[in-house]
């Protein structure tokens, strides 16, 4: 093993220090860290950075960044944003890359040995995704990680159902898949729907003697991929709401009372059960129903932003420590209590990849904010660092 002060292990640390000055420069010139004159500014953004590359610090970066971030006030609460670009670094380093009010990082599984007070909380706790008969009938589908043949040729693998070479006649299925798990279900048609933490569906099992394609989701959130069939619309219920499509893209939303429902690519149209208000989506525009007020509106977003946790990427987008603590506490199935209110106001901006585990996230957020996390049981509670 090289001392790690041994000219060979020097010359290695150097480099790394080269190509981590290098990316944090660039982002601090982006982010007006490295200050121009009127003259400079005029100059291309390559030869800017050449002159004033030798003058960047990253610890200089690090202190700016400290300086700057707080939780603001009611009116303008700061925004931390967290990105993926430094995925690539991973191997290189294992802290946080931060500069200005940005911080970017990579919180991929290592396999390491985790903290003793988060291994505690999860052993033994159970994620079983569960499927349930039309006969009542329940069927635990995480007791295998191969794949294994149900009855009627359903096929069950480490995490997904499929349907395509069923031969069973009955008319539904629920599947159900708890807080913290996620699963993908392979509908006798070939669609497919990726199934989010915290989701219960119900759908048709044979499609050979039906005029439609129909399914229930009756709560969580579900990606669809619509395998097109002009003879056989596709409809999706929630509640009083149904969504129709022939062969499309799209991803509904239900766990708040403002269902939302995002079009990647294809058309549907959206209506409410019992009123005469009804909408078409195109790719890029995503629809909002209120099933209590039966109010129905759309607007044009970015769909990416609405449908990358399929892939396994936690979008954190312009959103609250409140709202993004009952994510986490769903994906990961933990309870959330703040202890402090104001906290609930802090924003948060930006993505990285889903972890095996809370804690890199949580151990992430509290470097970057004045929150600290403690774990008892299920529960994490949310309190100001003093």
């Amino acid at each position: 093993m090289d001392n790690i002060n041994s000219p060979k292990h020097n010359k290695s640390n150097e480099w790394i220090q080269d190509l981590l000055d290098e990316e944090l420069y660039d982002e601090a010139y982006k982010f007006e860290l490295v200050t121009n004159d009127a003259e400079e500014l005029t100059a291309s953004p390559l030869s800017a950075g050449e002159e004033h590359q030798k003058s960047f610090n990253s610890a200089d970066a690090w202190d700016l960044f400290k300086n700057n971030v707080d939780t603001g006030t009611d009116q303008h609460p700061k925004i931390v944003p967290l990105g993926f670009r430094w995925m690539k670094y991973a191997a290189i380093i294992a802290l946080p890359l931060l500069v200005g009010s940005v911080v970017y990082f990579s919180l991929k599984n290592n396999g390491g040995q985790e903290n003793s007070n988060y291994q505690a909380t999860t052993k033994n706790h159970s994620k079983d995704v569960m499927l349930v008969l039309e006969n009542g009938d329940q069927v635990n589908l995480k007791k295998s990680e191969n794949a294994t043949v149900l009855n009627d040729n359903i096929i069950n693998s480490a995490d997904q159902l499929d349907y395509t070479k069923s031969s069973s006649t009955a008319a539904f299925n629920t599947l159900i898949v708890p807080k913290g798990a996620s699963y993908k279900l392979l509908l006798d048609d070939g669609t497919q729907v990726w199934l989010n933490a915290d989701t219960k569906i119900k759908y048709q099992v044979n499609f050979d003697n039906t005029s439609t394609r129909e399914v229930y989701l009756e709560s969580g959130e579900a990606f669809f991929k619509v395998t097109k069939n002009p003879e056989k619309p596709f409809i999706v219920h929630k509640g009083d709401m149904q969504i129709q499509v022939l062969g499309t893209s799209f991803n509904v939303n239900t766990y708040s009372e403002k269902i939302q429902t995002t079009l990647v690519e294809g058309k549907v149209k959206i209506g409410l059960k019992n009123t005469n208000k009804e909408l078409i989506l195109n790719p890029g525009q995503q629809a909002n129903a209120n099933l209590k007020t039966t109010e129905l509106s759309k607007q044009n977003v970015d769909p990416e932003l609405f449908v990358v946790w399929k892939d396994g990427i936690l979008m954190i987008n312009n959103t609250t420590m409140e709202m993004l603590m009952e994510e986490l506490g769903r994906l990961y199935d933990y309870q959330i209590v703040f202890e402090n209110e104001e906290l609930k106001k802090l924003h948060y901006d930006g993505s990285t990849e889903k972890s095996a585990s809370i804690k890199p996230l949580l151990d992430m957020i509290e470097k970057t904010t004045n929150v600290k996390f403690t774990i008892k049981d299920r529960r994490i509670i949310v309190k100001k660092d003093n």
